[in-house]
Protein backbone atom coordinates (compact mmCIF):
# COMPACT_ATOMS: atom_id res chain seq x y z
CA UNK A 1 0.00 0.00 0.00
CA UNK A 2 1.82 3.29 -0.74
CA UNK A 3 0.15 5.72 1.42
CA UNK A 4 -2.68 5.62 4.57
CA UNK A 5 -2.91 3.80 7.68
CA UNK A 6 -1.68 0.63 6.12
CA UNK A 7 1.55 2.25 4.20
CA UNK A 8 4.11 -0.05 3.57
CA UNK A 9 1.75 -3.12 3.39
CA UNK A 10 1.05 -5.86 0.70
CA UNK A 11 -2.37 -5.83 0.02
CA UNK A 12 -3.27 -9.06 1.19
CA UNK A 13 -2.40 -7.49 4.91
CA UNK A 14 -4.61 -4.89 4.65
CA UNK A 15 -8.34 -5.58 5.86
CA UNK A 16 -11.29 -5.76 3.46
CA UNK A 17 -12.59 -3.22 4.87
CA UNK A 18 -10.48 -0.29 4.05
CA UNK A 19 -9.96 -1.64 1.31
CA UNK A 20 -13.64 -1.51 0.07
CA UNK A 21 -13.69 2.02 1.66
CA UNK A 22 -10.56 3.47 -0.77
CA UNK A 23 -12.47 2.25 -3.95
CA UNK A 24 -15.94 3.94 -2.96
CA UNK A 25 -14.09 6.74 -1.10
CA UNK A 26 -10.95 7.98 -1.33
CA UNK A 27 -9.92 10.44 -4.60
CA UNK A 28 -7.36 10.72 -7.10
CA UNK A 29 -6.47 6.37 -6.49
CA UNK A 30 -4.48 5.51 -9.58
CA UNK A 31 -6.04 2.85 -12.07
CA UNK A 32 -3.30 0.52 -11.41
CA UNK A 33 -3.76 0.69 -7.89
CA UNK A 34 -7.64 0.41 -7.98
CA UNK A 35 -6.86 -2.77 -10.22
CA UNK A 36 -4.78 -4.25 -8.10
CA UNK A 37 -7.19 -3.27 -4.94
CA UNK A 38 -10.15 -4.88 -6.87
CA UNK A 39 -8.33 -7.88 -7.73
CA UNK A 40 -7.07 -8.65 -4.16
CA UNK A 41 -11.12 -8.33 -2.83
CA UNK A 42 -11.82 -10.31 -6.08
CA UNK A 43 -9.13 -13.19 -5.00
CA UNK A 44 -10.27 -13.47 -1.82
CA UNK A 45 -14.22 -13.31 -2.03
CA UNK A 46 -14.01 -15.91 -5.21
CA UNK A 47 -14.72 -13.52 -8.17
CA UNK A 48 -12.48 -10.52 -9.98
CA UNK A 49 -15.45 -8.32 -10.76
CA UNK A 50 -16.68 -8.21 -7.36
CA UNK A 51 -15.44 -4.85 -7.03
CA UNK A 52 -14.23 -3.79 -9.97
CA UNK A 53 -16.11 -0.46 -11.58
CA UNK A 54 -13.77 0.60 -14.40
CA UNK A 55 -10.95 -1.35 -15.92
CA UNK A 56 -7.96 0.89 -16.56
CA UNK A 57 -6.80 0.84 -20.57
CA UNK A 58 -3.22 0.19 -19.70
CA UNK A 59 -2.15 0.06 -23.70
CA UNK A 60 -2.37 3.15 -25.93
CA UNK A 61 -5.36 2.33 -28.90
CA UNK A 62 -2.27 2.32 -31.16
CA UNK A 63 -0.57 -1.00 -29.76
CA UNK A 64 -3.71 -2.94 -28.55
CA UNK A 65 -3.22 -5.57 -31.59
CA UNK A 66 0.29 -6.32 -30.70
CA UNK A 67 -0.65 -6.20 -27.04
CA UNK A 68 -3.31 -8.65 -28.11
CA UNK A 69 -0.82 -11.06 -29.77
CA UNK A 70 1.40 -10.67 -27.00
CA UNK A 71 -1.25 -12.16 -24.91
CA UNK A 72 -2.36 -14.62 -26.85
CA UNK A 73 1.36 -16.41 -27.83
CA UNK A 74 2.02 -16.43 -24.15
CA UNK A 75 -0.90 -18.08 -23.26
CA UNK A 76 -0.98 -20.68 -26.07
CA UNK A 77 2.77 -21.08 -24.19
CA UNK A 78 1.60 -21.34 -20.83
CA UNK A 79 -1.37 -23.59 -21.90
CA UNK A 80 0.80 -26.37 -22.81
CA UNK A 81 2.70 -26.06 -19.41
CA UNK A 82 -0.32 -25.73 -17.85
CA UNK A 83 -3.09 -28.01 -19.11
CA UNK A 84 -3.99 -30.74 -17.04
CA UNK A 85 -3.10 -33.24 -20.16
CA UNK A 86 0.39 -32.35 -20.15
CA UNK A 87 0.73 -32.32 -16.46
CA UNK A 88 -0.19 -29.17 -15.43
CA UNK A 89 -3.49 -29.13 -12.74
CA UNK A 90 -7.11 -27.54 -13.67
CA UNK A 91 -6.88 -24.62 -11.20
CA UNK A 92 -3.75 -23.79 -13.33
CA UNK A 93 -5.44 -23.73 -16.34
CA UNK A 94 -8.04 -21.82 -14.74
CA UNK A 95 -5.89 -18.92 -13.06
CA UNK A 96 -3.98 -18.94 -16.33
CA UNK A 97 -7.07 -18.36 -18.23
CA UNK A 98 -8.60 -15.88 -15.77
CA UNK A 99 -5.40 -13.99 -16.13
CA UNK A 100 -5.80 -13.81 -20.08
CA UNK A 101 -9.12 -12.26 -19.99
CA UNK A 102 -8.03 -9.73 -17.14
CA UNK A 103 -5.34 -8.66 -19.11
CA UNK A 104 -7.10 -8.83 -22.59
CA UNK A 105 -9.61 -5.92 -20.60
CA UNK A 106 -6.71 -4.32 -19.37
CA UNK A 107 -5.52 -3.72 -23.16
CA UNK A 108 -9.04 -3.13 -24.46
CA UNK A 109 -10.67 -3.96 -28.10
CA UNK A 110 -8.64 -3.64 -30.70
CA UNK A 111 -9.53 -0.88 -33.91
CA UNK A 112 -11.19 -2.33 -36.72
Amino acid sequence: MPWGKYRGCELDEVPSSYLCWILEEAERVSPGLRHAIAMELGERYGDERVVTREVPRLVAPGLRAAAHELVQAGYRALAKRQHPDTGGSHDGMLRLTAVRAALLECIGPVAA
